[in-house]
């Protein structure tokens, strides 16, 4: 089969989900023939639709593992993203440490729905971002960011990213997320907060 331009390929990764359950299935082998064409166009924007119903922004070229994850299974660490869908319900908080690009924060807005919060702490200014563009791009006004990293002490820490990673950065030494930020973001009460997510270097102290 001829490859696909990189219009054709952006048009079926924005039409067709991932179908592992049959994965010889026409649509899937499209979809296959996409994510190949992009990845060798070398193209660096990407829209694509995920498996729970938001659109994001890929970067394949500049983010090797986020954006090429979302790209190839139109979802990001799904064992997570499927536990976070299972446990929120409407109404419930959650707050996302290391939110990176926003894939669990987004599927959290949609579980918790308008009467529910999602709070996004993410530290590192280019992805935060593109974190935004997400809010933006699904229409989220129930979620939150802030700019802050989490760690065991307060102050102010230099941030080292990847260049090639969006989700990859490392505070040295790590941040606080302090009582205030609890109270003002979970209604005055820290036990209020439903959910966790905790994306964070393996040194990191909490």
């Amino acid at each position: 089969a001829r490859r696909l331009s990189i219009a054709e390929a952006k048009w079926a990764l924005r039409s067709f989900p991932v179908r592992r359950d049959l994965p010889d299935d026409p649509v899937q082998k499209l979809r296959e023939r996409a994510v190949l064409a992009v990845a060798a166009a070398r193209d660096d924007d990407v829209l694509i639709a995920t498996t729970f119903g938001a659109v994001m922004r890929v970067r394949p070229q500049t983010d090797v593992v986020t954006s090429r994850a979302l790209l190839i299974d139109a979802v990001y660490e799904e064992n997570i993203s499927e536990v976070i869908s299972h446990i929120l319900a409407p109404g419930d908080i959650f707050l996302d440490i290391g939110a990176n690009v926003g894939a669990h924060s987004l599927r959290a807005a949609l579980a918790v729905g308008a009467g529910g919060r999602v709070i996004s702490f993410e530290p590192n200014p280019r992805v935060r971002a593109q974190l935004a563009e997400h809010f933006r791009l699904n229409g989220i006004d129930n979620a939150d960011i802030v700019p802050h990293g989490v760690g065991a002490e307060a102050g102010t820490f230099k941030l080292l990213v990847s260049s090639r990673h969006a989700g990859s950065g490392t505070l040295m030494p790590p941040a606080e997320i302090t009582d205030e930020y609890l109270k003002a973001y979970s209604y005055g009460n820290a036990d209020s907060v439903n959910v966790w997510k905790l994306a964070l270097p393996g040194e990191a102290d909490i």
